[in-house]
């Protein structure tokens, strides 16, 4: 049976918050409180499990008030002319550290400033690594936050790490993973996320399960192509250029891995050069039965294009791991992961940054990028602005003439 506590000052979030529990089913017992000066909880030692996304940066909880809290294991990180402590983060740090168990674990947000923080917070960090029991590190890029565009990083505690593992912290970048949801808000997609599990599924000796993943994309793949069916042919009834059309599709049904991929986007680039040719075509006579033809060859054309991007999708989620770890086991990958040891972390300062240990990513080609298409749009909508800039040329000399100027 798991039991929630949580601690807030603000009224409205612990509504929020409990209002999130009761649509899963659960119950917590959240308190209002300043989490800086009060444990109503008493969760000293108590937790087993402790996730948080607190406040970045903090400039001002006062000293004096928490110097002699217990919460502090690894003392102040450092304390400013004005008596407040110089930087928030490592209080936070220390208290979720505090509040775990003898195998106890915890996981939060915290600003990416933090894991190499100097003077003092580079003291508390070094004694929190020396406990053995910081066990991964994650750096995620800018825009992940709806309203913060900082890039952040996510701390892993385990006390209950084995003895091989103990003076060692597995450092995770994922800068460079991330899906797009507007132009300034990214996150992660559902598969993206389960192959940065994939990678902790290695290191905790997990193999099997990184080897039904890849299995999984792989049966899905093959199951999206089987999906593309209705939809394809659906669209070669109506198109103008079917023979080749139908030829690439019976190759691609029979295909698998790379190969599968590859036909699955020269079957894009097919229908989208059809559908061109059909819209051309209407140009040249925009009758009604005409117009309604195009809209409903568009339809066709986006569903069977939807349905054939699954495909690349999935093969490309299955490479992705493939590549990275060939042999199913836990490996260093440039510009991703590295385990580091103890030695290695006091050799830089014990920073916490992956960055600073994996290296530099190689720049990934985007499998769903077409270079050829997206010049098609860009020409099409400098076209469209092209037309606009002149009409409002016309609107305002015609305005002029009007005022006789």
């Amino acid at each position: 049976k798991l039991n929630f506590y949580g601690l807030e000052k603000n009224g409205t979030t612990i509504d929020l918050a409990k209002m999130n529990l009761a649509v899963h089913g659960l119950v917590g017992d959240i308190k209002k409180a300043i989490t800086y000066y009060e444990d109503p909880h008493n969760l000293f030692n108590k937790a087993d499990f402790v996730m948080a996304n607190p406040p970045f940066n903090v400039d001002e909880i006062d000293a004096d008030k928490v110097k002699n809290d217990p919460r502090l294991p690894f003392g102040l990180p450092g304390v400013n002319k004005k008596g407040k402590v110089s930087n928030g983060n490592y209080v936070w740090i220390s208290y979720f550290y505090s509040y775990l168990t003898e195998q106890g674990k915890a996981g939060f947000v915290m600003s990416s400033q933090a894991s190499s923080a100097g003077k003092g917070e580079a003291k508390v960090r070094e004694k929190l690594i020396e406990t053995g029991n910081v066990d991964i590190m994650i750096s995620i890029r800018s825009n992940f936050f709806y309203t913060r565009t900082v890039p952040c990083e996510l701390w892993f505690f385990n006390k209950s790490k084995p003895a091989e593992l103990k003076d060692k912290v597995l450092m995770i970048d994922v800068r460079n993973v991330f899906r797009k949801v507007t132009r300034k808000i990214y996150d992660f997609s559902p598969e993206q996320l389960q192959n940065i599990l994939s990678i902790i599924w290695l290191y905790r000796g997990e193999n099997k399960r990184f080897h039904d993943l890849v299995a999984y994309y792989q049966t899905q793949t093959i199951h999206e192509a089987g999906e593309s069916k209705p939809v394809v042919e659906a669209y070669i009834e109506k198109c103008l250029k079917a023979g080749e059309l139908r030829a690439t599709y019976k190759e691609f049904i029979v295909s698998v891995g790379d190969e599968l991929s590859l036909l699955s986007k020269k079957l894009q680039k097919l229908i989208e050069a059809d559908y061109r040719l059909m819209a051309k075509a209407v140009e040249k006579d925009s009758s009604r039965e005409k117009q309604k033809a195009l809209r409903v060859g568009e339809i066709l054309k986006n569903k069977a294009i939807e349905q054939l991007k699954l495909v690349s999708y999935f093969h490309h989620q299955a490479q992705w791991l493939t590549e990275r770890f060939p042999e199913e086991k836990l490996r260093d990958v440039e510009g991703l992961v590295k385990l580091v040891d103890k030695s290695e972390l006091k050799e830089n300062d014990w920073s916490l940054t992956p960055g600073r240990y994996v290296g530099v990513a190689p720049e990934e080609i985007d499998p769903d990028f077409d270079f050829d298409e997206t010049m098609k749009i860009i020409h099409s909508e400098l076209e469209d602005l092209n037309a606009q800039s002149s009409e409002l040329a016309k609107r305002i000399s015609d305005n002029f003439k009007k005022l006789e100027i």
